[in-house]
C-alpha cells in the first residue's frame, strides 16, 4: 500500500517527466512504455494513449539490441549520459 506521501511524490514526478521540453519515456525493464513526455507524443505522432502500456518495440523507435545494451550498462549503475554514449558506439 501506497503512502500519501509517496502518492504525491509520484504525481510530482510524472508531471515533471510529461512536461520536460525533451523527449522522453520512462519504460519498464522489460520495454514496456510507463510515461511519456508532450515533446514525445508530438515526434512519434501517437497520443499518450497510444503509448502507455505498450512494448517499445511495436513502434520502432529503438532497435531491441540496443535497448537490451542499455538495459545491461543501467543494471551496472552507469549515469544515463554514460548509458547513451556506450549503447550507440
Amino acid at each position: 500500500m501506497l503512502k500519501e506521501e509517496n502518492v504525491d511524490e509520484i504525481y510530482a514526478n510524472k508531471l515533471f517527466c510529461e512536461n520536460l521540453p525533451e523527449a522522453v519515456f520512462v519504460i519498464s525493464q522489460m520495454g514496456k512504455i510507463l510515461l511519456v513526455s508532450k515533446i514525445a507524443e508530438k515526434l512519434s505522432g501517437y497520443s499518450r494513449e497510444e503509448l502507455v502500456g505498450h512494448n517499445l518495440f511495436k513502434f520502432n523507435f529503438i532497435d531491441k539490441k540496443i535497448y537490451l545494451k542499455l538495459r545491461r550498462i543501467y543494471r551496472k549503475g552507469y549515469p544515463v549520459k554514460t548509458l547513451i554514449h556506450t549503447a550507440l558506439k
